[in-house]
């Protein structure tokens, strides 16, 4: 039985925007169409590459950019922590390399979902003991650096705060040999330099766009959604349904996060719980879509007439 209809089908949703004016809309799906080309759904690719990763799959995540995001931002770190949890219960390893400043908010998540995935502090590892003891890495949000050197903010303003050595970690991987997936909404996140040349031009801050790539790019409506995709197609690829995320599993670490000072990065709100400006009706609807994609796949029926 193929698998490619549930998978252009999360592509396809994934590829379904919400932003509010004054974000970039519209970008990342001419994005994607660059990216897919004429081969297999995006997510097909990335999951076979991950399904078939025995050992250790690393995450790099987190915005960590004071004062707007002093404990993080919401989109990229609770999809690290539902992507990790489903690797794990396959029987991998999964660990999340973040900032010290944020690992305690990424160890609540984790303790919330009740999994085994280890939280690392970037400062206390080297670049080599990261690539040698990583199989796979999965980037979920996590700002590239640019041309300039720079890292850029989705509308294009630098900023220099956060761990500096992510990129070098993505660089020894591709280098040697092992699977990257880099899933991100802007362009400026790393893995999206694998569309430098044939891309960038399509954002409208061509100069955040970063140089950074991945093997695999998934570019989405929200990154966070990236992983929940993914998600759902090693589920379906390992006949597991129960690794789907649900909706209340996903809003239950959102409201966690922001219980903790992890903020929206769509509105900057404190008060606002969803992700990346989507109401949590909103983010709570694609989730269910993917649940739904995978159940109807496994779902039999012969029509009468």
């Amino acid at each position: 039985m193929s698998h490619q209809i549930p998978f252009e089908n999360l592509d396809r949703l994934l590829n379904v925007e919400m932003r509010r004016n004054g974000l970039p809309q519209g970008v990342m799906p001419k994005v994607y169409e660059v990216a897919r080309g004429s081969g297999a759904p995006l997510t097909q690719r990335a999951v076979e590459d991950l399904n078939a990763t025995t050992g250790t799959v690393g995450f790099l995540t987190g915005v960590y950019f004071p004062p707007h995001f002093e404990n993080g931002e919401i989109d990229g770190p609770i999809g690290a922590v539902v992507l990790g949890s489903a690797l794990t219960a396959l029987g991998r390893q999964a660990e999340i390399l973040i900032e010290e400043k944020l690992v305690p908010l990424v160890e609540a998540l984790v303790q919330q979902v009740g999994s085994s995935v280890r939280v690392v502090a970037a400062e206390s590892v080297t670049t080599e003991q990261v690539v040698n003891g990583w199989d796979a890495l999965v980037s979920i949000e996590r700002i590239g650096v640019a041309e300039n050197g720079q890292t850029h903010s989705i509308v294009g303003t630098p900023f220099s705060s956060g761990f500096k050595g992510m990129d070098a970690i993505v660089n020894g991987m591709n280098a040697a040999g092992k699977p990257t997936i880099g899933i991100g909404d802007g362009g400026n996140e790393i893995g999206f330099g694998a569309l430098y040349d044939t891309a960038r031009q399509l954002s409208p801050h061509p100069v955040a766009w970063t140089v950074t790539a991945t093997k695999h790019v998934l570019p989405v409506c929200v990154s966070n959604l990236g992983a929940y995709a993914l998600t759902t197609g090693l589920a379906i690829v390992n006949d597991r349904l129960d690794l789907v995320p649900t909706a209340d599993e996903v809003e239950s670490l959102i409201r966690l996060a922001n219980s903790l000072g992890c903020l929206d990065g769509g509105t900057v709100d404190p008060n606002f719980i969803g992700d990346d400006g989507i109401p949590m009706s909103g983010i709570r609807g694609y989730v269910d879509l993917m649940g739904t994609i995978a159940s109807q796949y496994f779902t039999p029926f012969e029509r009468h007439f």
